[in-house]
């Protein structure tokens, strides 16, 4: 299980063993289940790190020491992406979001304590997500080359993935090997469901294999071109007839688009076809995120690839 960590930079290492550390850093807790909780470091400073972590997690934990623009974003981001957690806060700073929380999917959230224990318990107690039941399925999160060993890619397993198995990489097509796998640090033979994984890739290469990039059965789409239905945050103002250049956020690519064609479907609801700054991989169904980072509010609304 993949649990984010937003709104705080210290909690992580109280929780687990710090991992991979890049523009957010992953920290590792092992006991009764394994959960890897994600805090994106370089965020509010860049934007990419709190999508990422978005894009990568089941569950959220918002942190709230005081209600300013930053919470704003986060509840705001939280909502349009329909995401699932709970609210870190004493009972003095909720009173005073509950007013921001009444109108978004976040009212229903519980309310937690900042305690390393009463947070890992009250993780352990959520029941496993179904992620994608029938597709061997990785996003790419890290990329490297270890001397002696080769390239080695690490993420998020989405079904099993077997030692010596053949797989795709998208968007490239290539077909690629899976020399050996690692999972916690420990020479596996296969994968399970949501576990945080480590593979030895040949038949591609490494800057074939960065961030965004797909490992999976055939079938995953590879396209210029988007559709997708978005909802846009009320707190935005402006409309997307007016406003046709974004930044998208898919899986863990994040790219340039213009939309090319709108159709208002009401409550604040739009089928959208966006021309992408180059091609992307993705399935019906994946997230997508709109964002402007040069506004002051970044992310403005959020759907699903039709």
């Amino acid at each position: 299980m993949n649990i984010a960590l937003l709104n705080d930079r210290e909690v992580g290492k109280d929780i687990g063993k710090k991992g991979t550390v890049s523009d957010f850093t992953i920290y590792n807790y092992s006991g009764e289940k394994a959960v890897a909780f994600y805090e994106p470091t370089n965020y509010p400073e860049k934007l990419q790190p709190l999508l990422h972590v978005l894009q990568s997690c089941d569950y959220c934990l918002l942190f709230a020491e005081k209600v300013d623009a930053l919470l704003g974003e986060q509840i705001v981001a939280l909502d349009l992406v329909g995401a699932s957690g709970a609210v870190v806060c004493t009972d003095f700073v909720y009173e005073q979001l509950k007013p921001l929380l009444g109108q978004t999917s976040l009212k229903d959230w519980p309310v937690l304590a900042r305690d390393a224990k009463v947070l890992v318990s009250h993780v352990l107690a959520i029941a496993e997500p179904k992620r994608n039941p029938g597709r061997k399925k990785l996003i790419i999160d890290h990329s490297f080359s270890v001397k002696s060993v080769g390239d080695v890619v690490l993420g998020n397993s989405l079904q099993g993935i077997n030692k010596h198995e053949k797989l795709f990489l998208y968007p490239v097509g290539k077909e690629v090997f899976v020399r050996s796998i690692q999972v916690h640090d420990k020479e596996v033979e296969s994968t399970k469901e949501g576990d945080r994984t480590g593979l030895c890739l040949k038949g591609a290469e490494l800057e074939e294999m960065g961030r965004g990039a797909v490992l999976g059965t055939e079938g995953i789409s590879v396209s210029g071109e988007l559709a997708c239905t978005v909802r846009l945050t009320n707190v935005w103002k402006k409309s997307l007839q007016e406003v046709r250049q974004f930044q998208l956020s898919i899986g863990l690519q994040f790219l340039p688009a213009e939309l090319k064609s709108v159709d208002a479907k009401g409550a604040g609801t739009y089928s959208t076809v966006f021309l992408l700054g180059k091609p992307a991989s993705f399935e019906k169904g994946d997230l997508v995120i709109l964002t402007r980072p040069e506004e002051k509010l970044r992310v403005v609304g959020a759907g699903r690839v039709a």
